[in-house]
């Protein structure tokens, strides 16, 4: 990432509240995916998922405490934009090798997504792009065997204050 403050990762801190509401919303989005017998998607492991769903609600809850937008935690609606009807969040715990914005082909090309850090109560927003912007093929790869993706560097993500501006 360059110098340039604007382009730094914003982190935010989230209070016990905060977490207390993602936490709840991620395990009601467990059990509707329970409710309902949905198969993990894009390689998950099989199985509730229930600290993939409150990570996801943690960040998609700090996203919209950034840009001081309401934010529900509904859930039952996979391609239902996360944030403010425009925003998609990509949150994960993870930030080694590899590590980057995940996107699938049946991603909408229009929309915004984030890249999301959660480390709770930190939770850094690492920089965003449209899905149009990261399906190239030079971002095609497979993170592990038959689990194919497009994956983009943080380094290439737009700047937070872009999307925030």
């Amino acid at each position: 990432m360059s110098d340039d403050p604007q382009a730094a990762p914003l982190t935010i801190d989230l209070s016990p509240s905060e977490m207390h509401i993602a936490a709840i919303a991620g395990v009601q989005r467990a059990l509707d995916g329970i409710r309902r017998n949905r198969q993990a998607r894009y390689g998950c492991e099989a199985g509730a998922g229930f600290d993939l769903n409150i990570i996801g609600c943690a960040g998609e809850l700090a996203l919209a405490k950034c840009l001081d937008r309401f934010w529900n935690g509904a859930f039952g609606s996979l391609s239902a934009a996360d944030v403010a009807r425009q925003y998609q969040v990509r949150a994960s715990a993870y930030n080694g090798p590899n590590a980057g914005l995940i996107l699938h082909p049946g991603d909408n090309d229009q929309q915004a997504f984030v890249k999301v850090l959660v480390r709770l109560p930190q939770v850094t927003l690492i920089g965003w792009l449209f899905g149009r912007d990261g399906k190239q093929d030079r971002f095609w790869t497979e993170l592990q065997a038959g689990r194919p993706c497009y994956l983009v560097p943080h380094p290439l993500l737009r700047p937070i204050a872009e999307l925030a501006a």
